[in-house]
Parts: structure tokens; sequence; C-alpha cells
């Protein structure tokens, strides 16, 4: 039987020098294969939460098991180092190297998995994967760029690199924070589709951000919501209303 991915429990997160917690008693499980949209405010603590995940924030009390492993001791480092290969992360800020080509930047996906200098420039790695990356790519309609720089991409054009990035790196766990927000609104269904069936063509776990309601019961099994630092929802999409989801926001 398959690990849950995570399994997160009763996690309180407060920053320094900040009276209140940015996440309190926060507990939930998700489950292999699941599509879960992540709703809730500007300022409640989803981004906080997916750095918190990834390990690149510590957390003040509570545990953390990813794929059933918890990181504690010496060894937590290679834990997390193991659980970012299998992950592909969409950031809000898109995380590209501007100097880079859009190829180079696609195959960095794969830059924990074995041989990183022949995966940090694309003239370096072997036939095979470059044609892997350019078939990302092209999923994404930028084949005919794929050897321009991201510096010189518009904002759009920049967040489908970035989710070819997160393909390239065939990832057990795609975690996406706002993946469609900058995005034209045709685009952003284009792009959140594209997302939610990689997930189900490739059996990976789901969990992504948006203040889109409408995505998040389209391309979801399930809705977490976090308010006033806690969990605040966490049902299944099937059956719920979109005037439920839009008290989250009142």
């Amino acid at each position: 039987m398959s690990k849950t991915v995570l399994d997160v429990s009763h996690l309180t997160m407060r920053y320094e020098n900040q009276t209140n917690a940015t996440l309190e008693d926060v507990s939930f499980r998700i489950e292999p294969g699941e599509r879960v949209a992540l709703l809730g405010a500007n300022g409640v603590g989803k981004s906080t939460l997916f750095r918190i995940l990834l390990g690149l924030l510590p957390f003040n009390s509570g545990t953390i098991k990813r794929f059933g492993v918890e990181t504690v001791g010496r060894g937590g480092g290679k834990v997390l180092r193991s659980f970012r290969c299998q992950v592909g992360f969409i950031p809000q800020n898109h995380g590209l190297s501007p100097t880079l080509s859009i190829l180079s930047n696609v195959m960095h996906g794969r830059l924990g998995q074995g041989n990183v200098w022949r995966r940090c420039f694309q003239s370096l790695a072997s036939k095979e994967e470059r044609d892997e990356a350019i078939q990302c790519i092209r999923q994404f309609g930028l084949e005919s760029k794929a050897l321009s720089r991201c510096g010189q991409l518009s904002g759009g054009e920049s967040q489908r690199v970035t989710l070819a990035r997160a393909f390239f790196g065939r990832p057990k766990l795609f975690l996406a924070d706002e993946p469609a927000a900058s995005l034209d609104p045709s685009i952003a269904n284009e792009m959140m589709a594209s997302l939610s069936n990689q997930a189900i063509e490739t059996k990976a776990t789901l969990l992504f951000a948006t203040h889109n309601l409408e995505h998040a019961m389209k391309f979801s099994d399930r809705i977490l919501a976090i308010g006033n630092r806690r969990i605040r929802m966490d049902a299944a999409t099937e059956g719920l209303q979109m005037e439920e989801l839009q008290t989250l926001y009142d």
C-alpha cells in the first residue's frame, strides 16, 4: 500500500518577533494521487505552508511526515533532499534563471537527480534528455523559443516554463503556489487543465494554492482551506457549493 504523501500533525509556525502564530495547530493528510486545492485569503499562510513542506522554513511545533518519513536528527537533511527530488514545485515568482535559455531552465527540473553539471546547461545534457525537455516545452507552445533567454519572456510565458520544468522532473508530488495567477483567464484554464491532467496521467499527487474558486472546484478532488491560522475546511470537492467556498473569503 502506498504511503501517505504528506502527514502534517499539530503544526505551529511563528515568525521571529511575531506575537501571533502564522499557522497554529494545523493538521491534514494528503494521500497518493489526490488533487487538493488550498484556499484562503491573502496573508493566511499558504505560501508559508509550502515553504515549510519543502523544508525551507523551520516550524515551532508539530510533526511532518513526507512519504511516511519524518525529518528528525542528523538524517533530516538527507531525507529532505530525497523528498525535494520527488517534488515539482511551481512558485509564484517563477524562480527561473533569466540569463539561461528556456531549455536549460526546464532541464533544471532534474538537478537533484544525478549528474548536476549535465543538467545545469542543456548543451551538456544527453540527446535523450534534451529531446524529452523539448517535448515538455512543446506542450506549452514555446518550442520556437526553446533557446531564448528566460529574461526576455512575458510573465505568462515564464509561468509556462515553470510548469514545463516541473513536468520534466517527473515528480510524485506537484506543489503549485498560485500556478495560474499571472495568466489570462483562457490560458490560465488551459494551464490548470495541463497540470491536473499531468498529475492524473502520471499518478502524481497535486496540491495547489489558488484564489480562483472555479479552478478549485474543477481541478481538485478535495478542498483544504486555511483561515484564522487554522484549517477551516477539509472536504471532498464533490457536493460542495460555490457559495460555501465564497464564505472562506468573507
